[in-house]
């Protein structure tokens, strides 16, 4: 049998050009994404607009109203909501507090399912370790919009979608799929109006005050993450502190990748506990060793959970 081996060379140095070019492709696609998710980031921080936006994992759905504004250099953002009560929360910055307009009450900012939007949009939020791609163009609610795609590297994480206005370069809807391809939220605009001129009032007052309490509670140095769990690459650990738990203190430590967070609590074992919870975006995971139970809660799909406490063999 006679081989070309010049041939074979020529074919095998055709392959890895086509595959290096491919590559490049490959990258320079991936950071024309980077770029258009920056551009909406800073056009959506900079931009007065009104949103009116519902929120839900496709069968439970909730209205709300947004009021978006750019003040002296400060980025506010009004959520209330369209059932019920007339309450919500208020952010300057990303920090603020709850209020409920009908009880005239302000109380220090809660979990709520639909802030990712506003971490996620917001100049100052990088994403680390995520690919993107631009998914292609459509038409939603008679608007043009182009679908950028975020998708975790570690598969580990919740992937996000999103639809940008071509028109507006504004956000119109975001989708919030875990790592089983299933929908766990989705926040659509159902009305959008920007260059908004009128103002509200801005309360930096208040502002100050909570801000100033969170702070307070975030004045921890030197800590270390407990040698016990696995904590993924793209988290630092941001707070230790502590909480009562039927009258006993029950520490915990905060872990946070510049987008979402999760905590991590330990406490003395439990004769009977729920080990898995899952509530939208938000889960719990419950596993506990011969001296201490540990519970990892927070807006991360329960295979992160599991990732942070693979160390702590479940009790059987």
């Amino acid at each position: 049998m006679c081989v070309n081996f010049k041939k074979i060379a020529i074919l095998f140095i055709g392959i890895a050009f086509f595959c290096a070019t491919n590559a490049e492709a490959s990258s320079d696609l991936e950071n024309q994404c980077v770029l258009s998710f920056k551009s909406l980031q800073q056009k959506y921080t900079r931009t007065n607009a009104n949103y009116t936006l519902i929120s839900g994992d496709g069968k439970n759905m909730f209205p709300f109203s947004l009021s978006h504004r750019y003040h002296q250099h400060r980025d506010y953002s009004l959520w209330k909501s369209l059932n019920g009560e007339v309450s919500g929360y208020f952010l300057r910055d990303g920090l603020g507090f709850d209020f409920n307009q009908d009880k005239n009450a302000a109380t220090p900012l809660s979990w709520h399912q639909i802030n990712i939007w506003d971490r996620l949009f917001s100049e100052h939020t990088s994403l680390k370790d995520y690919h993107c791609m631009i998914a292609g163009r459509t038409r939603l609610s008679d608007r043009k919009v182009s679908i950028i795609r975020f998708a975790p590297k570690d598969d580990l994480r919740y992937s996000y979608v999103i639809a940008r206005d071509e028109d507006k370069a504004l956000p119109v809807e975001l989708n919030v799929i875990n790592p089983q391809g299933r929908l766990v939220l989705k926040i659509t605009s159902t009305a959008m109006v920007d260059n908004i001129n009128q103002d509200f009032l801005y309360n930096d007052d208040l502002f100050d005050r909570f801000e100033l309490l969170q702070k307070s509670n975030n004045n921890n140095t030197n800590i270390k993450p407990w040698g016990v769990l696995n904590i993924p690459p793209q988290f630092k650990l941001l707070e230790e502190g502590s909480v009562y738990l039927n009258d006993k203190e029950v520490p915990f430590q905060r872990y946070g990748d510049g987008l979402v967070d999760f905590r991590v609590y330990r406490h003395s074992i439990l004769s009977m506990y729920i080990p898995s919870a899952v509530n939208g975006t938000l889960s719990v995971l419950r596993r506990g060793n011969s001296k201490y139970e540990y519970a990892v809660v927070g807006e991360v799909p329960l295979q992160l959970s599991e990732f942070v406490l693979k160390r702590v063999s479940p009790r059987g």
